[in-house]
């Protein structure tokens, strides 16, 4: 049985270890801290190197970057990239392309340096000229940089269309998602996903007083080497065989539903060119639609009504068309309806 002398000789040792498993404690605390610090460190300046490293890649490539400033924060939870007064200019031959951004923010943490979200609390513009202007919102934002290729998505909204000689379009959101296809089929491939939601702007029926919103759904996967945005790189992407594999598109815009799939690509004149097949339901109505608006020379909407009349067959409900981008123009079937704007690249 312990006395109180056998108790107070174990005191000071009981003390001596308690000491002991604090000092240990709070090495390893602090041994943590300076690898994390490190770890941080480390990161940030990777990312800053990243950056510069983008800059000189898009000036190498004939193009126009400015920023006002760049900082690297966030410490110590996570690694936050901050551009200010961020300007991107292509030149091309129907004249400037600018995207201006005031404040883009790429946030990661040290444990995961290549998945970011982005933000952007100010809206951005992209300026054609004297063409056109697009004023929207960065509403949410993810990517993550793969050995593979990168994957994102991109939410925006309250995208405003202006044009000069035309009524503004506007989209309340549009989402755009993109990952490597990860399925062995073929080196290069990326899946594509497009949703626009709102789109109001399109013109109106001759009875309607009010615009009716639209909706648009494209899936699909972009096969083929594609380096840059430029017509060069465009050209090599066609001549390696590239091709947008539409899995679904689907459209729905008052009366009007389309849904179908296809193959496309660009023509030796980098005009879109390829073949699909949609079924669709409300198509005279569409004609008379774009007609009354203006969007259809009356001669085209003749032609399109033929070309309806001889595809339905009489036939009620859903109506199977063939549908192809060819020589410039726009083919249902074997009547050809639009000639496609031209590209400016």
């Amino acid at each position: 049985m312990d006395t109180p002398d056998d108790n107070l000789k174990r005191a000071p040792a009981a003390r001596k270890r308690f000491r002991r498993a604090t000092a240990i404690a709070a090495g390893v605390v602090t041994l943590a801290a300076i690898l994390w610090s490190g770890l941080w460190w480390f990161g940030a300046r990777a990312l800053e190197g990243a950056v510069a490293d983008a800059l000189i890649a898009g000036r190498a490539q004939g193009e126009e970057i400015a920023v006002e400033k760049v900082t690297v924060g966030g410490f110590p939870v996570a690694l936050t990239v901050t551009v200010d007064a961020l300007t991107w200019t292509a030149r091309l031959p129907a004249g400037p392309l600018t995207v201006a951004v005031p404040r883009l923010a790429a946030t990661a943490t040290p444990l995961a340096p290549r998945r970011f979200r982005l933000a952007a609390p100010a809206p951005f513009t992209v300026a054609g000229g004297e063409a056109f202007s697009i004023v929207g919102r960065l509403a949410a934002g993810a990517l993550t940089l793969g050995a593979v290729g990168s994957a994102g998505r991109i939410g925006l909204d309250a995208l405003r269309l202006t044009r000069p000689d035309a009524p503004p379009v506007t989209v309340r959101g549009l989402t755009a998602a993109w990952s490597p296809a990860g399925d062995g089929d073929g080196a290069g491939e990326r899946r594509i996903t497009l949703v626009a939601n709102g789109l109001e702007g399109l013109g109106t029926a001759p009875d309607r007083t009010a615009e009716t919103a639209a909706e648009i759904r494209v899936f699909g996967r972009l096969s083929g080497p594609l380096a840059g945005a430029n017509a060069v790189d465009w050209a090599e992407w066609r001549d390696a065989g590239g091709v947008f594999e539409t899995d679904e598109i689907a459209i729905a815009w008052a009366d009007l539903r389309v849904s179908g799939s296809g193959g496309w690509t660009l023509d030796k004149a980098l005009r879109p060119a390829g073949a699909g097949t949609f079924e669709v339901a409300g198509l005279p109505a569409l004609i008379d639609r774009w007609a009354a608006a203006g969007h259809l020379p009356a001669r085209h909407a003749a032609i399109a009504r033929l070309a309806v009349g001889a595809l339905a067959g009489g036939a009620k409900g859903r109506v199977k068309v063939p549908v192809s981008l060819q020589a410039g123009q726009l083919w249902i079937g074997p009547f050809a309806v639009a000639d496609l704007p031209a590209l400016a690249w």
